[in-house]
């Protein structure tokens, strides 16, 4: 009897959904032709689907062992799949409605597109785009219009185009239309969640992201979007303050007193660390303006996530320097010789509007090895890292300098010559960030008792420094030529010529500046072609500077005016001997050279002069998209 009575029920229930089914085939047939309105009865819709569902599932269970006949049981299987296909009808007819009343009124959506949405902080970004599109990594899907609804969140519309290209909408009228169907809305974007295979869609290049940049949090891989997209703040399409700098990795110690003469010219200046103040390259720095660490990564990434958000639109320029570390974010440094991670911070402040900045490192700064041989061949000849594709080839710098080129919109070469990515137009030949304060290095200087050489008088004191000595110097060579340095010393002594060397290496860079103000000459490097940091510390602190000094460039044109000005006596590992003896035996010709050599430091190194063209190149590039010739920043 308690059968009967099942099924007898069964049948009823079967009875009121089979009616239901045509009561609301009847409303999709109103709906499909636009005769009807289901924004005002959708809440009784879902209800009362929902029942159904429930009042089938309880149905079946109570039934269990019961069924005696297998054609009862396929009865109340076959409600639950006219269920199931109701409700994809009334989704499908409510997509329909949606697409037809609210999204043809901004954008209208061919039958080839693909529809995706993305929650980006309190926004809500849709992406119409081609189905044929598979540079968009793998999308993640929100059904968070409600939210939007209920909250007046942002939504933005944008269309891509096969070729690349996008177009961006951004509407008030489009999210009151949202918000006055909400439950619309909903179903049409549950309905369009044709998420792509990872298989079909290939993680995008740089050049693809920064080409298209409203893509960019569509092209976001998973993990790259839980690095940034925690830390990002509402986006705003307004410039950001224009004199503003935030500078990344020390560069030494260049970027700290770069960023001291620019506040001083009322710019918002800031010198980032993001090392431990105690690290292992803490003995090149002199400081800087902020520091943000943990030894914890996880704690790091938020300490730095959490300094971005606050700042995102503060800085209109953001300048680094270091290979691979074109970011504030260690998740997005390059840790092989591809470069491909992308630094999706830096896009995004890209896409704010700031301008992007890097400072060369060196000779292999995007430079292939083969090109900058044919220049100095000497160097490569004497270098430890040619050999160590790992460190420097042609692959690796071009692909760097591919990269770099790619976003920034100046590339400060320092007086290098314009080879391969140096030649670029984003780059400038000039000084521009390598910056010495006179009054750290000037020839006054009060020296601690722990550096003070003791020296008997007309004994001519020659320093000659290498930073990473052993791992710089292999069978006797490196790139600054020190042997040769030492046999010339050698050499002048055994002659009579009472001279001394003082080498140092590894002393931490703030101290550096008590041994060298001792010395009557610094010897920089013999191979190179250009001067470096110490070239530019002896010149500030008034000493004559003996270096290999290529005043041509790589095509035979003149090198920048600062290389054709300096005093630097020219000197390679052949001449050195001689260029030695020479100013060894006249200490009237080393106090001129060293008058000289001050007033070339303070008008083409000195922070305060590298500040006011700093401040000129950046507003021509903010002017005219590039930055000026060197000749037009004198």
């Amino acid at each position: 009897m308690y059968t009967l009575n099942i099924l007898k029920r069964g049948q009823q229930w079967k009875d009121h959904v089979q009616a239901s089914i045509l009561e609301l085939r009847q409303s999709i047939a109103e709906l499909s032709q636009g005769q009807s309105d289901l924004s005002q009865r959708i809440d009784d819709i879902n209800l009362l689907l929902g029942e159904l569902k429930a009042l089938a599932l309880a149905l079946q269970e109570r039934m269990g062992d019961h069924v005696a006949n297998a054609d009862n049981k396929r009865s109340v299987e076959q409600i639950l799949e006219r269920t199931a296909r109701t409700q994809a009808l009334i989704d499908e007819a409510l997509c329909a409605n949606f697409e037809r009343r609210i999204l043809s009124k901004y954008i209208l959506i061919p039958p080839n597109y693909s529809v995706f949405a993305i929650q980006r902080c309190d926004e809500i970004l849709f992406l119409l785009a081609p189905k044929t599109i598979h540079s968009i990594n793998c999308i993640d899907y929100i059904d968070a219009l409600e939210i939007a609804c209920k909250t007046g969140t942002a939504a933005i519309l944008i269309s891509a185009g096969a070729d690349g290209s996008s177009t961006i909408v951004r509407s008030r009228d489009f999210i009151s239309d949202l918000a006055a169907h909400p439950a619309e809305a909903k179903a049409w974007l549950e309905h369009r969640r044709c998420r792509l295979p990872r298989s079909a869609a290939p993680d995008p290049t740089l050049h693809q992201v920064v080409g298209a940049k409203e893509l960019i949090d569509f092209a976001m891989s998973d993990d790259d979007r839980k690095v940034i997209h925690p830390y990002l703040p509402p986006y705003v399409s307004a410039e950001p303050k224009r004199r503003s700098v935030l500078f990344t990795r020390h560069c030494y110690y260049n970027f700290f007193y770069l960023a001291k003469a620019l506040r001083a010219r009322g710019w918002d200046a800031v010198s980032l660390s993001t090392e431990a103040v105690d690290g292992p390259n803490s003995w090149l720095y002199h400081g800087q303006d902020l520091t943000i660490h943990d030894p914890d990564p996880a704690r790091h990434r938020a300490l730095i996530g959490e300094f971005y958000r606050n700042n995102a639109d503060r800085f209109g320029i953001f300048h680094h320097y270091g290979l691979g570390a074109f970011t504030l974010f260690p998740d997005f440094h390059d840790r092989d010789s591809a470069f491909g991670q992308i630094p999706w911070d830096m896009v995004e402040a890209k896409r704010r509007g700031a301008l992007l900045g890097y400072s060369h490192s060196g000779c292999l700064d995007g430079v292939s090895q083969s090109s900058f041989r044919n220049w100095s061949p000497d160097l490569c000849e004497n270098c430890n890292w040619a050999a160590v594709p790992e460190v420097c080839s042609d692959e690796r710098n071009l692909g760097w300098g591919s990269k770099l080129t790619t976003l920034v919109d100046l590339f400060c070469t320092e007086t290098d010559p314009g080879i391969d990515f140096k030649g670029h137009p984003n780059a400038f030949r000039g000084p521009l960030t390598f910056a010495n304060d006179p009054d750290v290095w000037k020839p006054e200087l009060e020296i601690p008792e722990r550096f003070r050489h003791e020296k008997k008088p007309g004994t001519v004191a020659v320093y000659h420094g290498v930073g990473n000595y052993k791992t710089r110097t292999k069978n006797g060579k490196n790139v600054k030529g020190t042997q040769a340095v030492i046999n010339a010393i050698e050499r002048l002594q055994a002659e009579g010529i009472d001279i001394e060397l003082y080498f140092v290496d590894n002393i931490p860079s703030r101290d550096n500046r008590f041994v060298q103000v001792q010395a009557d000459i610094i010897v920089d490097q013999l191979n190179y072609g250009r001067y470096g940091a110490l070239a530019r510390e002896g010149m500030m602190l008034g000493k004559p500077v003996v270096g290999r000094v290529n005043k041509i460039e790589h095509d035979g044109s003149p090198a920048t005016a600062c290389i054709q000005e300096t005093p630097i006596v020219h000197a390679d590992e052949n001449t050195v001997l001689d260029v030695l003896r020479d100013l060894a035996l006249n200490s009237a010709k080393r106090a001129e050279i060293g008058r000289a050599s001050r007033e070339h430091a303070i008008k083409w190194w000195s922070a305060d002069r590298l500040a006011e063209r700093f401040e000129r190149v950046y507003d021509h590039i903010r002017a005219h998209g590039r930055p000026p010739a060197e000749e037009d920043v004198p």
